[in-house]
């Protein structure tokens, strides 16, 4: 059983116009919901062991957010084909995983963050998965090998949403 984590980046700012898309920061909320997002990755199990982002620094900064809450953080890989990712590029970086990698998490973009996760779960991307900014999708993919990764074979464990997370606290 192989476990893959989708998550979102957090929300960014619009403060700085003059900015490239990926050079944008997060916005002060955005910064905000990393730790409560940490924490929930904190007591899930099996434990992350290793973060591939996208190099937008809204990306970046929310995969090393989220890992300041982890015991044991995983290393970052900044994966530049994950900038603005659709489903081929997340399959190609999935196929290309370490079998002895039981829990990945990827951090990047809609629409293909969300559209990798539909097409993971449901075989196609259906619109029915809503992944706004820096919510989280826990998939469990009954495989061996990240190579086995195909449409239709992901169960959707969890969908955690970073408000959800804000409000019970």
């Amino acid at each position: 059983m192989k476990h893959l984590m989708l998550l979102r980046h957090a929300k960014s700012s619009w403060d700085h116009p003059e900015l490239y898309d990926e050079e944008r920061p997060l916005a002060p909320r955005g910064v905000k919901a990393l730790p409560l997002m940490g924490r929930v990755l904190e007591a899930m199990n099996p434990p992350v062991e290793r973060i591939y982002s996208s190099p937008a620094v809204r990306a970046i900064e929310t995969a090393k957010g989220v890992i300041r809450e982890l015991s044991k953080p995983p290393d970052v890989e900044v994966h530049p084909a994950l900038y603005l990712a659709d489903v081929p590029t997340f399959l190609q970086l999935t196929h290309s995983l370490a079998s002895e990698l039981e829990c990945v998490m990827f951090v990047g973009h809609n629409p293909g963050i969300e559209s990798f996760c539909e097409w993971l779960c449901f075989g196609r991307e259906s619109g029915s998965t809503s992944l706004r900014t820096a919510n989280l999708a826990w998939l469990e993919l009954p495989i061996e090998n990240w190579k086995e990764t195909t449409a239709g074979c992901g169960v959707l464990r969890s969908l955690i949403p970073s408000r959800l997370i804000k409000a019970l606290l």
